[in-house]
């Protein structure tokens, strides 16, 4: 599994163990084939026997995640010889740049793979936004003629509005039903901001009592002081709630109890999750997010501006008919 930041207090407690180790088993219908990792270094990994194993299968087409990674050269190396068309992945972003020294020396050793392997070999590079297709033109230096927009999507028929369920759920985590609830799921890390979103409600939760937080996720004990420390300042942690990792099948009541939801950095996954069951999202102005709002899914705030963040959630906590309009348009 993807090596996020203390995995075995986070991922782990719900996916086990990081290293899976060669096997092949079936998931929700999905035939899974893991390789030998040989070799990894920050998220990137290099597998044995790739060639021989796509070989074995005989696939009719190659998708492969991510232009930028190794086995993106190796698949594209031999999907040719061996008949085989090819598709690539981006999800690069611009915040998530590296401009560092070794940053540069790599993006540089990219555009000159993406120019003597890639392009002459791969079908269609696809964007998962606006963003990333600017990447693959600009940084890798494809022809925009191969580079198509396929955005994320969720599945609609699992995450959807429960209000039953979210009903439940508040029952038993002792939220009363007349209660406020703002919610942020996923990783609770720096990179995700769950600090910033308690800097901007925490005044707001002391003024008034029906506003609760609840993050759905897990985080290092060390960052997550951090993340509390607003809520005790201001005497407000006992209307906070923290739930670890739940099975992706549950995720939905989770939304469903919320009335509105917050990610206060990086564009997340999450955002369409929230849209998918009717609620209204707030999210940082990064071109991504900036993308889903124009498409009507919620509402953004400068990034990293906790001010205003704190101003929007305001408007948006006591805009009952606001939240639900927005929350059925982004579905």
């Amino acid at each position: 599994f993807f090596p996020v930041p203390n995995y075995d207090q986070t991922w782990g407690k719900l996916l086990g163990p990081r290293i899976c180790g060669p096997s092949v088993s079936d998931l929700n219908h999905v035939t899974i084939h893991r390789l030998p990792c040989v070799w990894e270094w920050k998220g990137r990994t290099w597998m044995s026997g790739l060639e021989n194993k796509i070989i074995n299968i005989r696939p009719d087409v190659i998708f492969c995640h991510a232009s930028g990674s190794p086995t993106a050269i190796r698949v594209a190396l031999f999907s040719k010889k061996h008949g085989l068309p090819l598709l690539m992945d981006n999800h690069m972003l611009e915040i998530a740049k590296n401009n560092k020294l070794h940053g540069h020396i790599y993006y540089a050793l990219l555009k000159l793979a993406t120019r003597l392997v890639l392009i002459k070999r791969v079908y269609r590079f696809l964007g998962v936004a606006e963003e990333c297709c600017d990447f693959l033109e600009l940084e890798q230096c494809i022809p925009k003629h191969l580079i198509e927009l396929l955005p994320l999507g969720v599945d609609t028929d699992v995450l959807m509005n429960e209000d039953v369920a979210g009903s439940e759920l508040r029952v038993r985590l002792n939220i009363p039903a007349r209660a406020k609830v703002v919610l942020q799921t996923g990783k609770l890390s720096d990179d995700k901001g769950p600090h910033l979103l308690s800097q901007a409600i925490a005044p707001l939760m002391k003024d008034d009592s029906d506003i609760w937080l609840v993050f759905l996720g897990a985080g290092d004990a060390t960052y997550l002081k951090k993340v509390f420390k607003p809520l005790d300042e201001h005497g407000v942690m006992g209307r906070a709630r923290i739930i670890p990792l739940v099975p992706f099948a549950e995720i939905a009541k989770y939304y469903s109890m919320s009335d509105l939801c917050v990610y206060p950095k990086a564009a997340s996954m999450s955002c369409l999750e929230a849209a998918a069951c009717e609620r209204c999202v707030i999210m940082t102005d990064l071109p991504a997010n900036k993308w889903r709002a124009e498409k009507g899914v919620g509402l953004c705030f400068r990034n990293e501006d906790v001010d205003e963040l704190r101003v929007v959630i305001r408007r948006m906590i006591n805009d009952n008919n606001g939240r639900v309009k927005i929350g059925k348009q982004a579905r």
